[in-house]
């Protein structure tokens, strides 16, 4: 059973929330006020667009970040994998490596026989 210290759950989920509400009811005011008032510069508006139209992209980027840790703990835990394993992977790249050298070297010989032999009969005369 897990034990949680009074009030936990408000000052990690309402207080936060309260905050917020409050900052973007004063700022609404704030600027609405100015509005009303015509002391308002577009500036300030290009500015609260410009904060808008740049939102979405740090979040994406704090998401990309995010994904790159990942990545990079992926990477760390096969690194692993691999140095405990490289014994029979080098072994498997070595067999694989000498089938595949014979299978083409019986596979080109006849194009290079052939290829000679169409040498021979097509000599150009000078």
């Amino acid at each position: 059973m897990k034990t949680q210290k009074p009030n936990q759950k408000f000052w990690q989920v309402f207080f936060p929330f309260i905050v917020t509400a409050m900052i973007v009811i004063f700022a609404g005011y704030y600027l609405f006020s100015n509005i009303r008032s015509e002391n308002l510069n577009l500036r300030i508006w290009s500015d609260i667009s410009t904060i808008f139209i740049l939102l979405p992209i740090f979040f994406l980027v704090l998401i990309d970040i995010s994904l790159v840790i990942i990545l990079i703990g992926l990477v760390h835990k096969s690194r692993k994998a691999f140095d405990q394993n490289i014994g029979k992977i080098k072994t498997a790249a070595i067999k694989s490596n000498n089938i595949l050298t014979k299978i083409t070297g019986f596979l080109a010989h006849p194009w290079i026989a052939l290829e000679s032999l169409s040498a021979i009969f097509t000599r150009k005369e000078e």
